[in-house]
């Protein structure tokens, strides 16, 4: 370590200086970024989606503000928000999932409406979500829910996540000459089974 005065190396001042405006700058890209997140996010009128590129998390060469954090920052801004997300994977590292991550849904990450690889779309289907909310919250239990209307990939897969985060089975039904959800509360055995899933170790298994 070098001392103050010391022509051989930097001053311990001149280097707490320099600490102290990468902190302020950095403070002030997260600030910005973070405005610019929630003004996007108010932006995505109900039923509809914005994709966003990776350009955006890679930011300017004297950005502060990592890819990672830039992304993390997103999906905890959507959430917050209510919104949807879809974001495969792209060549770095990724945030992990929340509530609303439509990774959720088994199958979603090989259909075709990913985004490319390092993108995310941002959904908003606050309105199908709180209507489908009410029916599932209806069904009594041993019941079932029959969903006749026909409902987009990203629909399906909301209804997935919500019928998860209820311990409710979902089944597709050939139904004319499309399919139908059928959605079925099976009481304390999905409850059970749950349980049980979430308690598995690595490399252990349930009968």
């Amino acid at each position: 370590l070098k001392v103050k005065g010391d022509t051989d190396g930097l001053d311990w001042d001149d280097d707490e200086k320099a600490e102290q405006e990468r902190t302020q700058r950095l403070a002030e890209e997260k600030d910005g970024f973070r405005a610019w997140l929630e003004a996007e996010m108010a932006s995505i009128a109900d039923g509809t989606f914005k994709e966003y590129s990776d350009a955006i998390f890679r930011g300017g060469a004297e950005s502060l503000l990592t890819p990672y954090e830039r992304r993390r920052m997103m999906m905890e801004v959507a959430e917050a928000h209510g919104l949807y997300t879809l974001a495969p994977k792209g060549t770095g590292r990724a945030p992990g999932r929340h509530r609303f991550s439509l990774e959720r849904t088994p199958g979603i990450s090989e259909n075709d409406v990913n985004p490319p690889p390092g993108c995310v779309k941002i959904y908003n289907l606050k309105k199908f979500s709180q209507d489908m909310t009410k029916k599932l919250d209806a069904i009594e239990a041993g019941g079932r829910l029959v969903v006749n209307e026909p409902l987009s990939i990203i629909e399906t897969a909301v209804v997935s996540i919500l019928c998860l985060d209820r311990n409710l089975v979902v089944q597709a039904e050939r139904w004319g000459k499309g399919e139908r959800l059928v959605i079925h509360d099976t009481g304390s055995f999905a409850k059970g089974l749950s349980a049980k899933l979430d308690s598995l170790g690595e490399g252990s298994s349930v009968s």
